[in-house]
Parts: structure tokens; sequence; C-alpha cells
């Protein structure tokens, strides 16, 4: 459904948990929504640190990507065509989403097959936006992208170091995180000129 997850928690007697699950199925009942995930706020905290680590340890690979990525983009005339490839790429796209979902409903692919297809769909969506946020914003110098991409960089170290990572530091870094109805947990950092 797309709808952002919810935090859960509950005392028992002896214990205490703390869960994630979606906040439409949580609030509208399981027919809102088919994704039953429920993940524990632990688990979910050591995932998303990993895929920070994963930052840090590629730093300058990643740095030099999504510096090439943005200079490719701001590059000189092709921008409406680029920008109106992108959107028509994008529809595509989510046709394909739409087609998968009806062929899971009427049994044609398993779960499984839905879940494989589904994923690199929403990662290749999510790349598109991302292209056409930045065509659809001012223009750069490389000097601010380079900043922007050291203080990104910065923010990472500071979360990790930390002794506790709370939610308002996660929300300055991190954009959205996806969870899946099989529980495979998706990180997207801000891009550039996202506020917080």
């Amino acid at each position: 459904c797309h709808r952002s997850f919810r935090r859960i928690e509950r005392q028992f007697k002896n214990s205490r948990y703390i869960r994630w699950v979606c906040s439409s199925r949580n609030g509208d009942g399981r027919n809102a929504c088919h994704n039953e995930t429920k993940i524990v706020e632990d688990e979910l905290l050591e995932e998303i640190i990993k895929y920070l680590e994963g930052w840090i340890d590629n730093k300058e690979a990643m740095m030099e990507e999504t510096f090439k990525q943005y200079m490719e983009k701001q590059g000189g005339g092709e921008g409406e065509m680029t920008s109106k490839k992108l959107r028509e790429e994008l529809r595509r796209n989510h046709k394909k989403q739409e087609k998968l979902q009806e062929k899971y409903m009427n049994d044609i692919i398993s779960m499984e097959e839905l879940k494989e297809k589904s994923h690199s769909l929403k990662k290749k969506i999510e790349e598109i936006k991302g292209q056409l946020s930045v065509l659809g914003k001012a223009n750069y110098s490389e000097e601010e992208i380079r900043k922007y991409i050291d203080d990104l960089f910065g923010d990472i170290r500071n979360i990790l170091n930390a002794e506790t990572i709370t939610n308002t530091m996660l929300k300055q870094l991190i954009q959205k995180i996806e969870v899946d109805s099989s529980g495979r947990v998706e990180v997207f950092i801000r891009k550039i000129g996202d506020g917080a």
C-alpha cells in the first residue's frame, strides 16, 4: 500500500517489545494492506547501520558516482527531452508494477515471483524519481555538490558514532525506508536540496 510504518510498543509482565508495522494495516485493519510484516526495532536499526556502514566503506566510489551522475544530469540543452523520457519511463514502470499485482491476484505468478520482480521495479522507479527531482531543481556548482556529499558523509559518521541513534538523527539523513512483505528493508538517502 506504500504507507509508512508505525512504531508499536507492547509491555507484558516480564517483557517489552517494539515492532514496526504498516500504519494502514494497523489503523484500518488487515483488508487495508496485505503487508503483514512486523519488524523488530533493534533489527531495523541493525539493517540501517549496515547500510550506512556500506556507504562509509565505499565513500570515494559513492562520492564519485553521485557527483558523476549529477553532473551528467546537469548537462546542457537536453533537460526537457531527458525529463520527458524519464516521465515516460516512470509511467511504463508503474504500469509494469500494476500488471505484476494483477498477475499475482489472478494466481499467474507466485508471491516469491511478485516480490522478486517488484523489488527491482521499485528500485528503478525510485531512481527515476530521483533523476527527475535533480532535473527539476536549480543547478548546483561543483563546489556545492562536493560540499553536500562531504556533509552527508559527516552526518553518516555522526550517526554511526552515536551511542543512541534517535529518530531525529535518522530523519536528517534518510528520505524514507521501505519494507516489503518479505521483510526486505530498503533505505533511501535524502538527495541534494531535500529538506529534513
